[in-house]
């Protein structure tokens, strides 16, 4: 697990000269792959906005063409997929792949019994699998099962990590610039300053209207880029919330274990009790979240987001120019927090690595050539058009061997765009060095690279600041597997519940947490810790 040090170094190095990390060595092989052409049977799920079919995708028919490897698709419903895969497996009659279909918990069972090939067995017609395997440790930590086999291949993206080069932010958290100068305010950067804020949004009338309706804070508590996860424990020295697995100098726990959960959730009190958060923050869902944001007199102070456009509209937090933090945008993002202390951490976590992305039933026939058409996979003009698309249309393949994305038309949605001539879930590989050599096309002929996505250039505000551990991907074996299932959901549940409670002005966390770790203890907390903290420090070792 690399350090802070070590990860900023190797951002700003990659930025000035590339890419820093050791690369693959990845071939691209003779075509086809075979002369007689030969036929596999997959199953698999499609992405929520894919209605098309794989069979009549133009990059899968092109790839027939090109390798003689002819796949003929069935498409699994995503909300039929468990029923599916238990039928299928209880009946023995296996397709021949699987993708995006099964999960490490499926991977294991499966696996361990005989029905998925073991992968790693044939790393001899795999070169480029191999060669992965041997640069990217954390890759191989990912997909490796407890057995020591590999029964699935991943797609590993790191243009997805934001910023990159080992660092990924998920959440941002913007402010109304226009309220500050309303008021002639500052940028808050400490706890107290953000509380002296919050107050004055929401005394202050800074909308306009002369109607108190100025919502100073707002999040989903329970969402996915949403949540205040970072702004408000970031400054105590952990990650929230509760039931947000930390770890320090090599030691895993859950927040709400940590003294100072105490001090971070009388601060979020505080903040209740004078009306400064959202009273929906704490139940609503991304939809109402989104649409109080989207009323066209502003209403949130502040929020946190993925990259705020889907609060409040991409023209509040991008301006005309499309850029982030200009004096047009009325939102601008803001740094993380300094607490009373001196804490000031954001989170960080593993991404870039979809697991389980094709599995080989151990009944195919001729395994070696099916492993050699998915080591082609890993290949970058491969990789490149999984992801993005098709060559022509959707991507370029220019003379001096870089790419070139061509971005949706403005009557077009993004996804559906995608996936037009690909399912976007077969194996890919698009490491940092393939980024730096990738470029987007915008339908106003302008061109841009990583650095100029919006999502880029927010990430790089709270990176400096990501936490140098986290808890990495692991396999869990499925003994753990099965003790977690037994043991999480009513711990997860307690958690919640009453760390809402103390939040919203429901009892004493200070008097009460003593009491309240004993009770989850006695549900098997310390379990749980312990069965993750094994499995960290395999991994370490």
């Amino acid at each position: 697990m690399k350090k802070l040090v070590s990860l900023l170094l190797a951002f700003l190095l990659a930025m000035t000269l590339g890419a820093a990390f050791a690369e693959p060595v990845i071939v691209e092989p003779e075509m086809p792959l075979t002369d007689t052409p030969v036929t596999y049977e997959a199953m698999i799920v499609l992405h929520a906005l894919d209605t098309g079919d794989p069979n009549e995708k133009s990059l899968y028919v092109e790839r027939e063409e090109q390798t003689g490897v002819d796949i003929e698709w069935t498409v699994v419903p995503e909300t039929s997929k468990a029923e599916r895969i238990a039928t299928t497996f209880a009946s023995a009659d296996l397709p021949d792949l699987f993708v995006n279909m099964l999960s490490n918990t499926e991977v294991l069972t499966y696996g361990t019994a005989g029905a998925l090939l073991p992968i790693s067995d044939y790393l001899e017609y795999m070169p480029n699998f191999s060669s992965i395997l041997e640069t990217m440790p954390d890759v191989k930590a990912a997909i490796t099962m407890p057995d020591g086999k590999i029964y699935g291949l991943p797609s590993i993206n790191m243009y997805s990590v934001w910023p990159g080069n080992g660092v990924y932010q998920k959440s941002s958290v913007f402010i109304n610039r226009e309220w500050l100068e309303a008021l002639d305010l500052e940028v808050p950067t400490t706890t107290e300053e953000f509380l002296n804020v919050l107050r004055a949004f929401k005394e202050g009338d800074p909308n306009g209207n002369g109607i108190a309706d100025e919502i100073p804070l707002s999040f989903v508590y329970d969402g996915w880029s949403e949540t205040p996860a970072s702004l408000l424990y970031g400054p105590f020295g952990i990650i929230g919330m509760a039931s947000q697995l930390n770890v320090q100098d090599g030691k895993c726990f859950y927040a709400v274990q940590d003294e100072r959960y105490i001090d971070a959730i009388q601060y979020i009190r505080t903040l209740w009790d004078e009306g400064l958060i959202d009273p929906e923050a704490f139940t609503q869902d991304a939809s109402r979240y989104y649409a109080k944001g989207l009323e066209e007199t502003a209403l949130y102070g502040v929020f946190v987001d993925w990259a705020g456009g889907s609060v409040v509209g991409n023209e509040k937090v991008l301006g005309e120019d499309q850029t982030v933090n200009t004096d047009d945008d009325v939102y601008i993002p803001i740094a993380p927090l300094t607490g009373p202390n001196g804490d000031c951490i954001w989170a960080n976590e593993p991404n870039g690595i979809s697991t389980n992305r094709l599995c080989i039933a151990s009944t195919v026939e001729n395994p070696e050539l099916i492993l050699r058409w998915a080591d082609a996979l890993f290949a970058p003009d491969s990789s490149i058009q999984e992801i993005w698309g098709q060559f022509g249309t959707w991507t370029i393949k220019n003379d001096d061997g870089t790419w070139t994305r061509v971005m949706n038309p403005a009557d077009v949605n993004g996804d559906e765009w995608l996936l037009q001539s690909t399912t976007r879930q077969l194996p890919a590989l698009v490491t940092d060095e393939m980024v730096a050599n990738f470029t987007s096309l915008y339908p106003d002929g302008q061109t841009g690279d990583k650095t100029t996505d919006s999502k880029y250039q927010l990430a790089t505000i709270t990176a400096p600041y990501a936490v140098d551990e986290y808890y990495p991907s692991v396999v869990l074996s499925q003994e753990a597997n099965e003790r977690i299932a037994v043991l999480w959901t009513p711990i997860y549940n307690a958690m919640i519940e009453q760390e809402v409670a103390w939040c919203t002005g429901e009892g004493d966390v200070e008097a009460e947490w003593e009491s309240f770790i004993e009770r989850l203890n006695s549900m098997g907390l310390e379990e749980v810790v312990q069965i993750y903290q094994d499995a960290l420090d395999a991994v370490n070792s």
